[in-house]
């Protein structure tokens, strides 16, 4: 099983960078991907790295998590609110012994900002949803120690587990182009003329990152679609 990439969301200070950047080295970890972090490079991120400058110097950053991901074939998101669409949700064992099988995948742990997590739309991105569990008093993580957690849990299991499947999943950027071409057709419907239809187009994103389909399903269901674009043109 390949270690995840640790992507972060929109980090506000650079202190908490190279805290996670020090946290992902002790366990191994080594790709850092940053969604328009506020201040980066920064000298407080190298001072919080401390001994960790190289994950920072490899780091990459980028303008949108879509552009994050886009070669990621397993996304995972951290939050511990509670939310109306419903993401599959892991503890951090669990998610460890789900990505076991698939040893070869791209994987992504996705981090949200310090203030309010990830939004909705974010989390959609994602196929399922990772909680730490945590005092009921005080469900809290700072970022680095959240960051902690899952590199150890990924790091600690990553010999022991054996692989449980060999189906191979997309990458991200093939499942973002089968949400567009879902949202394109749809719109042309006659009878698609729900109060809420963007409401309607984000469940059946969770429905389709929920099960997971491989290359060839994702092609399948492109077919279909692009079956009923031919219908409707004529």
């Amino acid at each position: 099983m390949n270690l995840p990439i640790i992507v972060l969301v929109e980090p506000s200070h650079p202190g908490n960078i190279g805290a996670t950047a020090r946290a992902m080295k002790t366990m191994g970890h080594t790709q850092l991907r940053l969604v328009n972090p506020r201040s980066f490079p920064d000298p407080v991120a190298n001072r919080r790295a401390a001994g960790a400058e190289d994950i920072l110097q490899q780091a990459r950053c980028y303008d949108t998590l879509e552009a994050a991901l886009a070669d990621c074939q397993i996304v995972f998101a951290t939050s511990n609110r509670p939310r109306t669409l419903q993401w599959p949700v892991y503890s951090p064992e669990e998610a460890v012994v789900y990505c076991t099988g698939y040893p070869q995948h791209t994987i992504a742990l996705v981090m949200g900002r310090e203030s309010n997590g990830l939004s909705n739309t974010e989390l959609n991105q994602c196929h399922g949803q990772i909680t730490i569990p945590t005092h009921s008093a005080y469900r809290s993580l700072n970022l680095a120690q959240a960051v902690q957690i899952l590199t150890y849990c990924f790091s600690q299991t990553l010999q022991t587990e054996k692989p449980l499947s060999i189906k191979t999943l997309p990458a991200h950027q093939a499942l973002s182009d089968l949400h567009a071409h879902w949202a394109r057709t749809l719109t042309q419907l006659p009878h698609f003329n729900m109060p809420n239809p963007q409401h309607t187009l984000n469940r059946l994103q969770c429905l389709i990152n929920r099960a997971q389909p491989d290359q060839n399903e994702v092609n399948l269901l492109r077919g279909i679609l692009s079956a009923v674009d031919e219908c409707i043109g004529d």
